[in-house]
């Protein structure tokens, strides 16, 4: 599992190094892009299954050492960064619109979806991930939200739980390490 999260890690930042300079009008080869759009359907689903995965034995800790670890891995880094993120950018004052705040500046929407799935899955810890994760994809196609922070938080929520939920056949998953990075 570790592999996998880190070749999913390095997936995201090839990515980001890859699109950010053509976003200031520098050019970039078409295969090199075609390479990498090739990968979107499975950069950041991966990313957030694999978090998920992570939830239910995270569940196991006591109370408070589940909230000091998300404050300390998620929301911190997520509050140094939107700071340093938007004072680079000059744009100081996105920190005081909410959404920006609970959505998450740029590209550390990542941070902030993480956050709030966390936040879901304990007060929801009695209830199936995979019936949290459905429940997720419903609401999102039946609603019309017209915020992305909402949006966000359904649909890679939804992958968040399938990871959850996926955690009890981690030995099964585990076992099919050749074939895994193929599939």
């Amino acid at each position: 599992m570790d592999a996998l999260r880190g070749a999913a890690v390095l997936a995201v930042i090839a990515w980001h190094v890859v699109s950010v300079p053509s976003l200031f009008g520098l050019p970039m080869h078409a295969w090199i892009h075609t390479a990498f759009e090739l990968l979107e359907p499975v950069r950041m689903p991966l990313m957030f299954v694999l978090s998920g995965m992570l939830l239910p034995h995270a569940l196991t800790k006591p109370w408070s050492a589940y909230a000091m670890g998300k404050l300390r891995n998620i929301l911190w880094p997520y509050a140094v960064w939107m700071v340093l993120t938007c004072a680079a950018l000059g744009s100081l004052a996105s920190l005081t619109a909410p959404w920006t705040l609970i959505g998450g500046a740029f590209h550390l929407w990542f941070l902030a979806v993480l956050l709030a799935c966390f936040a879901l899955g304990v007060v929801t810890r009695w209830v199936p991930p995979l019936l949290l994760a459905a429940a997720m994809l419903a609401t999102l196609w039946l609603g019309d939200f017209s915020t992305h922070a909402v949006n966000r938080f359904l649909y890679w929520g939804a992958f968040f739980f399938l990871g959850a939920a996926l955690w009890r056949h981690r030995d099964a998953i585990a076992g099919f390490r050749p074939w895994f990075p193929v599939v």
